[in-house]
């Protein structure tokens, strides 16, 4: 099930947040409940009795159909009403927006059954979960799974209404079984409870403008929203934002360019941080807006999450091409630091962060290191070692530039050999690597073979990746090495590869004939490709050092600040700002944007440009057990607690710096144990204002650890958790968060204190003391049934505890009979008591017994579970009607091979790391 959940987070993902609409009420009065009579004991069932249905609240037998009504709304959401909530329900948007639903307004204020309620509404709920522990023999059975399991869920928050975790999970069965109206209802519940979950506005936003049909019609309902404001439940600000988002794409559906850009412009006046809106805003820009434009967009966008590398990245491009290379550094290191996060190596990104360190300050040691950093993470990187190079050449360190000239040297020739032995058939000689600190003199391997494979069997890829090896290892002999001789071998190769007037041929001659004291005809060269940088710089050394014209130093001067002028950043400005340094004050100067950029970049925060290795100093994160020790069948609550603790606003969600998806591992101590996944999402607000913090509570014991746990009844162990954010990016961002004191399972092995202990929690304990003692009930027989003698004597009966179970049936509290009828079914070894107790909770006239019956109707035979589920069909509760009409619709469905859902209800999702 937290699969679903997880995916439809990608669904509602698809914009970040929606925003809201109308909210109908409705409610479900309970029924009183009578003596509960005892166990019938009769030999056979006794015939089923409902409880009479009014016509009025009779519902069809037949299933709902899922999606959206055909009727389009007509009408906009503006103000809110000032009569408070509306008594019935809304099939879609109305004029105005209505406040949220007051369910169960005539629910009898009485502390012991709304304490017992919430604590059957978590046995539900673990019911729920153990859904998908079942062997399904037909795909098709999937979707009726997924309705019994959100009405289960739905009975869990009919049971505890300020439960708002029961309503998210409701929704998100009925969005696998794509019931939009199923999924609207769950969301207004939500809603009810906190009018602050812009999570479950948004989407219900994003579900009523599928009602309307008509484009006009949604703009209108859309502007509506956007204008929104005030009343006992305000549209919440990013609903509004969103709203805003999702007019502009219409907008621009409809060719109205200029007032989308318009709505963008309103909608971040009332949430700045929308990230929708602001990506959609910088995707709008003309491809000829300044760069001064294009990075005021950008530092927006990073802002509202600065774990955007592709963004960050842009963002140190335009400083860095603009000669701002100091500036251009955190916004590298910010780039460097997710893509590394997310599991990007970013060689390319590194490479150019450690060529702005050079070019700022080509005497600091810092890009030096960066790159040997580089250079161990991929040993085989060509352009890290030329950036290697220049540094060492301009430093003047010999000895650094001469094991680097070599290391680049064996690097480069492993490279071609791969290369080669790539090309030719796996049978051939194979051309031979060698260590990186070789100290031989390099043998240059035999590209002939490869050549002829190429010839009888051409891949352009493979000529293509050859002819790159075969030009990085002669640029490096000749221009670093200095090597001419060897370098014109590899030229000549480079010529059966590329065409003769290749600029990359030409370039390499030239340099080659530079190098072998041809100034004339290497000057000749490199006019042919003079649209090559490194082919100008060839020109501008022999213009400065061999001038054949009065007006050839000044020329070569102009030409080479041109150049650096055009090629200011990463290895090409590296290179170039190392060559001509010397000659002429051609260090990079700013461009006339640099003081518009600065101020731009002003203001931005070190913390967020920090966030994806230090975002300790944004928030923090705090997990607790809501009860430490518990016995098996209990539920397994953790408490969570994240503050921002910065002066910054966060975003959360899908887009947001802090990802929705909240993962546990869940480690029992036990010898041989698995760990398991729980996962849940952060719910409610989509931004965590500074100094702020939010708390949910989410149940961490499921599918897998459920099933695990009620195996290990008779052990006594602990169950150790920790919580881990962002995980689903890598961990950018992210920070874990271990139980301060970890759940103790206590065992419910027989004895004389834990009997003791249970029969008092049975007699005079709370509701959960009480639930929680039949099920060591269960246990207990279940212990003395496997018994074996001992001495010759045979083990006690568990008929005692048997009759204690049966006699909690008169429990005054529904909640407790109910889960009584269901544990005497569960020791019960006799059919015909199983179908009794079944047809009696059935019968009952208090809801909750009915659900129960649903619960166990599935393993007593179809002569008795037939009759119950058409019965229950159409019964008065909604959620025991929509149970019992799922279980129908699997029964239906002819058996087959064993599936897994469609998506497989895992306790974390398959893309978790």
């Amino acid at each position: 099930m937290r699969l679903a959940k997880f995916n439809r987070l990608k669904l509602v993902a698809v914009s970040s947040a929606m925003a809201s609409t109308l909210m109908g009420s409705y409610g479900c009065k309970m029924q009183p409940k009578p003596a509960v009579k005892p166990l019938n004991m009769h030999p056979n069932p006794a015939p089923m009795t409902m409880p009479a249905a009014t016509e009025s609240a009779t519902q069809p037998a037949t299933e709902p159909t899922s999606g959206p009504s055909t009727t389009a709304p007509t009408t906009i959401p503006v103000t809110q009403p000032a009569t408070g909530p509306t008594t019935g329900p809304t099939t879609g948007p109305t004029s105005q927006p209505v406040e949220p639903p007051i369910k169960n307004a005539d629910r009898p204020v009485n502390r012991d059954i709304i304490n017992s309620d919430a604590v059957l509404a978590e046995q539900l709920a673990g019911a729920a979960e153990l859904q998908f522990n079942q062997q399904v023999t037909n795909k098709d059975q999937w979707p009726w799974i997924w309705r019994q399991q959100a009405a289960l869920l739905s009975a869990a928050a009919e049971l505890n209404p300020k439960e708002e975790r029961f309503q998210r999970l409701v929704a998100d069965a009925m969005a696998q079984v794509h019931d939009a109206s199923g999924e609207k209802d769950a969301l207004k519940e939500a809603i009810a409870i906190n009018v602050t979950d812009e999570v479950s506005w948004n989407r219900l936003l994003d579900l009523h403008l599928d009602d309307f049909k008509e484009l006009s019609d949604k703009i209108t309902y859309l502007q509506g929203v956007v204008a929104s404001t005030g009343g006992t439940y305000p549209v919440p600000d990013d609903v509004r934002a969103h709203a805003g988002y999702r007019l502009a794409r219409l907008l621009l559906d409809r060719g109205e360019d200029d007032a989308a850009a318009a709505a963008l412009v309103d909608a971040l006046k009332v949430c700045p941080l929308s990230i929708e809106c602001l990506t959609l805003q910088y995707r709008l820009l003309p491809t000829d807006c300044t760069v001064v434009e294009r990075c005021e967009k950008l530092v927006a966008l990073l802002k509202a999450n600065p774990l955007q590398a592709n963004y960050a990245l842009q963002v140190a491009e335009i400083l860095a091409d603009s000669g701002l290379a100091r500036e251009s550094l955190p916004f590298y290191q910010l780039a460097v630091g997710t893509l590394h996060k997310e599991g990007n190596p970013a060689q390319s990104v590194m490479l150019n962060w450690a060529a702005e360190m050079f070019i700022f300050d080509p005497t600091s040691p810092d890009g030096f290191q960066l790159n040997s950093v580089l250079l161990k993470v991929d040993p085989n990187y060509s352009p890290a070692y030329f950036l290697q190079l220049v540094i060492t050449q301009y430093n003047g360190d010999k000895d650094a530039h001469t094991k680097t000239l070599t290391q680049a040297g064996n690097a480069m020739g492993n490279n071609l050999a791969r290369v080669i032995n790539k090309i030719v058939p796996k049978d051939a000689p194979r051309a031979t690597t060698r260590p990186i600190d070789d100290p031989d003199a390099l043998t240059i391997p035999d590209i002939a073979p490869a050549l002829a494979q190429l010839k009888e069997h051409p891949s352009p890829e493979l000529k293509q990746e050859l002819a790159e090896a075969v030009a990085d290892l002669a640029f490096l002999e000749g221009y670093f090495g200095q090597q001419p001789d060897k370098a014109a071998q590899l030229i000549d190769m480079l010529a059966t590869l590329l065409p003769d007037n290749s600029p990359e041929l030409g370039r390499l001659r030239g340099w080659n004939d530079l190098l072998s004291g041809k100034p004339a005809d290497a000057r000749a060269k490199f006019l042919l490709c003079a649209t090559d940088p490194l082919a100008e710089l060839g020109l501008v050394k022999i213009m400065l050092t061999n001038p054949t014209t009065p007006g050839d130093k000044s020329d070569g001067t102009m030409l080479g600040q041109q150049l650096l002028k055009d090629h200011p950043s990463g290895l090409l400005g590296a290179l170039l700002w190392e060559q001509l340094h010397g000659d002429a004050p051609h260090k990079p100067n700013a461009t006339t944007q640099a003081s518009d950029l600065r101020a731009k970049i002003a203001d931005f925060p070190d913390a967020l440009l920090a966030a994806a290795e230090s975002p300790q100093n944004l928030y923090d994160v705090r997990i607790s057990p809501d009860s430490i020790g518990s016995y098996c069948g209990d539920p397994l609550l953790v408490s969570v607690f994240i503050q921002n603790i910065s002066d910054y606003d966060l975003t959360i969600g899908p887009d947001g710096m802090l990802k929705s998806e909240l993962m546990f591992k869940m480690a029992p101590a036990l010898n041989q144990a698995p760990a398991f996944d729980a996962f849940d999402t952060i719910a409610g607000q989509t931004v965590l204002p500074k100094r702020s913090g939010i708390r949910q509570m989410v149940r961490v014991d499921q599918t897998q650890l459920l099933a695990f746990l009620n195996s290990q009844y008779i052990q006594t162990f602990g169950i150790y958790g920790t919580l881990s954010t962002n995980r689903t990016v890598g961990g950018a961002g992210g920070l874990n968060a271990t139980l301060p004191n970890n759940f103790f399972r206590k065992s419910s092995i027989l004895n004389a204190i834990n009997e003791q202990e249970v029969l008092n929690d049975l007699a005079a304990g709370r509701a959960d003391q009480k639930i929680s003692a039949l099920n060591q009930l269960v246990f207990f027989v279940q212990e003395l049934r496997n018994a074996k003698p001992a001495n010759g004597q045979a083990p006690p009966s568990p008929l005692p505890f048997i009759q204690t179970i049966h006699k909690a049936r008169t429990e005054p509290l529904p909640a407790v009979s109910a889960w009584a009828a269901k544990c005497e079914f569960d020791v019960s070894q006799n059919p015909l008591d199983q179908a009794n107790i079944v047809n009696d909770l059935a019968a009952d006239a208090d809801w909750r017994h009915r659900q129960v019956a649903l619960l166990l109707a599935n393993q007593v035979p179809p002569s008795v579970r037939d009759p119950v589920l058409t019965a229950l069909s159409d019964d008065l509760q909604a959620s025991v009607r929509a149970a019992a009409r799922a279980m129908r619709g699997q029964a239906a469905v002819p058996a087959g091979p064993t599936t897994l859902p469609t998506t497989a209800p895992v306790v974390a999702p398959t893309t978790a790391p």
